[in-house]
């Protein structure tokens, strides 16, 4: 587990917090975050912005970047439970053809080893004619993927993917830039070449990055025709123009009343919605289930608790909001 604190969020691995008996303590949450070998990670530039030293925070939290964050997700889980729903579909979709049913396996392992490597085995693929040498280690690893630079570049206001990708692309983007001596080196003349000095050329990006603000670069690379996208924080995203243009954001009521957040399905059918809906409450469907079994009304009434004790009953709704 790991956690990720940002914006006021870092004061509360502040070390020697007291508060009353009875109430929530963070400190001591974040200590069993800890000792559970959990990590919990301070945005470095929030810390800054509020004065919080490194020598303040709690033992076992540790300053970090936003360059760690972009690797903070569950991506094996996310990545094989969408392998998982396209299994399932395409057996549904052989069973409407054929009329048969079958077991569906979605290994974890070899889902996440097949989603890796398609780009990493290229090299071997394109290892072909007479002369070619057999692969070797060194030949598996797209080289693109795999130089150091390749990530989010920090802005002088933080963070954007930028990605000219064709000749034409770099030649613009070097001129724009005022960089001729770039533009004039053979190392970055054509894509091979580029892909074979990759981590010299995203160095120099990088370093040109940082000199001007997330802005500058978009209204740039929009007027270049330059593949662009800045890097939204986590509580930016619900204010992100184009998700509030397509309606990416719902609201729901629960049972207490209370708004929920959520997004909507990201992919749309012209002839069928999916909306967004509540899971049921604990027991809720039970008389209609038990019923549809053929179960007699007086035998259900002997199974069922009253409804005055329904609640009681059945322990606690686990879609009921719990205090953090």
């Amino acid at each position: 587990l790991t956690v990720f604190l940002m914006a006021d969020a870092v004061s509360s691995a502040k070390a020697g917090q007291k508060t009353p008996n009875g109430y929530y303590n963070v400190e001591r949450m974040l200590k069993g975050v800890l000792t559970k070998k959990g990590h919990v990670l301070l945005c470095g530039s929030c810390m800054d912005a509020r004065g919080l030293r490194d020598e303040e925070i709690l033992e076992g939290c540790r300053r970090s970047s936003m360059e760690e964050l972009t690797e903070a997700t569950i991506a094996a889980d996310k990545v094989c439970g969408l392998t998982a729903v396209h299994a399932v579909l395409a057996a549904l979709f052989q069973r409407e053809r054929s009329g048969v049913g079958q077991v569906v396996e979605v290994p974890m392992f070899e889902s996440m080893a097949s989603f890796l490597l398609v780009e990493h085995l290229y090299a071997r693929h394109l290892q072909t004619g007479p002369d070619t040498s057999a692969p070797t280690a060194a030949d598996v690893g797209y080289p693109r993927s795999m130089a150091r630079t390749r990530r989010p570049y920090r802005t002088a206001d933080g963070h954007a993917c930028v990605m000219p990708y064709s000749d034409e692309n770099w030649r613009r983007f070097f001129a724009a830039i005022e960089r001729p001596d770039l533009a004039a080196d053979p190392r970055f003349a054509t894509l091979a070449l580029r892909t074979r000095h990759i981590e010299d050329l995203l160095v120099q990006l990088s370093a040109i990055i940082a000199q001007q603000p997330t802005a500058h670069w978009q209204a740039l690379c929009q007027r270049l025709d330059i593949p662009f996208a800045p890097i939204n924080r986590l509580h930016d995203l619900e204010h992100d123009p184009h998700l509030q243009a397509v309606g990416f954001f719902q609201t729901l009521t629960d049972h207490d009343g209370q708004d929920l957040r959520f997004t909507r399905p990201p992919v749309r059918l012209s002839n069928s919605q999916v909306p967004a809906t509540l899971p049921p409450r604990l027991g809720q469907h039970t008389a209609e289930v038990l019923g549809s079994l053929g179960l007699a009304p007086e035998l259900l009434a002997q199974m069922l608790p009253t409804a005055p004790d329904a609640d009681a009953d059945a322990g606690p709704d686990p879609t009921a909001r719990q205090p953090v």
